[in-house]
């Protein structure tokens, strides 16, 4: 009679703390399906009555044990899909795909409405499989983010890139660049983009690449195009100013302006190139010709300074200083050759024109007694060559000491031996001289 009145004791003691139980979870404003926890209890009571106290202290149990699961699994896929919406409305706040995880949002919240099958009962809240949707979605909402992120990086690395290369471009227009150069690296952007919003991150990551590849190549070889044109032109623009002839070098390079206009980077290059060896050439010979202008006039200068006449050098000077504009660097180079040999051979041919004339004053003078008619003749030769030997005329003055000799060489003239030995100290032309 103990043992009986002991275990209606518990079950009765069972039965009330399950009550107590089922009256909390259906109170505190929770939406917890308690139906299989009530449906045990009730199951527990009838036990009770039926005076199966051990049957109904299991079943009271049994059935508090199932309010509480069922308020935990309850609470747990309540807060996995709360998180997994927030997480939701973050990536979209980013622009990633959210089609998958707005699936099983529904899908989970669609669970929570359902029953499954559970120790005989047949609805039993879908609780845990609504909790096991959402921390699925969890799941790729953390495996998809990073990627989506690091995707989204690439495509906008490359676009940073696409616009620092249309930025720099300083002779093609942006029209043609963005729809000629530039338009696989476009395209393949647009294509990335559209794999990025569908999820597809593989597919947008290898669009972002080709993107990348694309504005690379198009940098360097525009680049390399570019930085070698700017030198050739900087090079002749100071060779231009030094006053060498670059006219046809100057097409060149205008034809290399139009090709990069064109976006032609290979025939700029090209044209670059060949001009280059042009520039390079040009260079050589302008600066030497440079040289020998500098040592000509130094020439020039130095005999100036011993107090002779240097007209004749500085007259084929500035004839082979106008041959350098017009590219006719053999011609001055010879001109200036003449003009420095004429200039260090001033001093010795001047010595030998006064030598001349010197020499022929004394026929000159013997002239006057036996022919003053040819005697005035002679007088005024004589004049005139002094006048062309102060003046610097070697050559005109060497021309008339000769048309001087001739006249006193002529054939019956008394003083036809003295001018022989005259004649034959006559000093070679000057231009002969210089050529010397």
């Amino acid at each position: 009679m103990a043992l009986f009145r002991r275990a209606r004791k518990e079950a009765n003691a069972a039965i009330r703390a399950c009550e107590a139980t089922l009256h909390s979870l259906s109170t505190h404003g929770s939406i917890v399906d308690l139906g299989p926890a009530r449906r045990m209890y009730d199951r527990a009571v009838d036990a009770f009555r039926a005076r199966r106290f051990a049957a109904a202290g299991k079943a009271a149990r049994r059935s508090e044990s199932l309010a509480k699961l069922l308020a935990r699994a309850h609470t747990a896929s309540t807060d996995a899909i709360a998180k997994l919406q927030a997480e939701r409305k973050r990536m979209a706040s980013m622009g990633a795909a959210i089609a998958e995880i707005d699936a099983l949002i529904v899908r989970a919240s669609t669970s929570m409405k359902d029953f499954v099958e559970r120790d005989g009962d047949a609805r039993f809240p879908a609780y845990e499989e609504a909790e096991r949707l959402a921390r699925e979605g969890l799941e790729l909402a953390r495996d998809g983010v990073p990627k989506f992120v690091e995707t989204l990086r690439a495509i906008s690395d490359a676009e940073e890139r696409l616009r620092s290369v249309q930025d720099t471009n300083r002779y093609i227009s942006r029209d043609l660049f963005e729809s000629s150069v530039l338009k696989p690296a476009t395209v393949a952007l647009q294509e990335a983009r559209k794999a990025l919003s569908a999820g597809d991150y593989g597919r947008a990551s290898e669009g972002a690449r080709r993107a990348m590849a694309h504005a690379q190549a198009v940098e360097r070889e525009s680049r390399h195009a570019i930085e070698a044109f700017e030198r050739s032109d900087d090079t002749v623009r100071n060779l231009r100013s030094e006053g060498a002839a670059v006219g046809a070098i100057e097409a060149s390079l205008e034809r290399a302006r139009t090709a990069l206009a064109a976006a032609d980077f290979a025939s700029a290059r090209a044209i670059t190139e060949e001009a280059g060896v042009r520039i390079a050439e040009l260079r050589e010979t302008h600066r030497s010709i440079l040289l020998l202008a500098r040592s000509a006039r130094d020439a020039i200068a130095q005999v100036e300074d011993w107090g002779f006449n240097v007209r004749e050098p500085r007259i084929l000077l500035r004839e082979a200083e106008g041959l350098i504009p017009a590219g006719r660097y053999d011609d001055a180079a010879a001109a200036l050759g003449g003009a420095r040999t004429m200039a260090l051979g001033i001093r010795e041919t001047h010595r030998t024109m006064a030598a001349r004339i010197s020499d022929l004053r004394g026929p000159v003078t013997a002239m006057r007694t036996r022919d003053p008619i040819r005697a005035i003749e002679g007088d005024g030769l004589l004049a005139e060559a002094e006048s062309l030997l102060d003046q610097g005329l070697y050559g005109d003055c060497a021309h008339t000491l000769d048309s001087l000799s001739e006249l006193l060489a002529v054939p019956g003239d008394d003083s036809e031996a003295g001018v022989s030995d005259v004649g034959d100290t006559k000093p070679v032309d000057a231009k002969r001289t210089a050529s010397l």
